[in-house]
């Protein structure tokens, strides 16, 4: 068993999960501010 290897293997599953969860928060983040422009608008719209 490599342990340099599993090790490096570890920090880029690692990465890998930081930087798929980053990639969602910021979908999740536009999603959140697209959703308020909208009602935003909408409300604009209405008044």
């Amino acid at each position: 068993m490599n342990l340099t290897y599993s090790v490096r293997e570890a920090k880029r599953s690692k990465l890998f999960a930081s930087r798929k969860y980053m990639l969602m928060r910021g979908e999740e983040d536009v999603h959140e501010k697209r959703t308020a422009f909208l009602s935003f608008a909408t409300a604009r719209h209405v008044n």
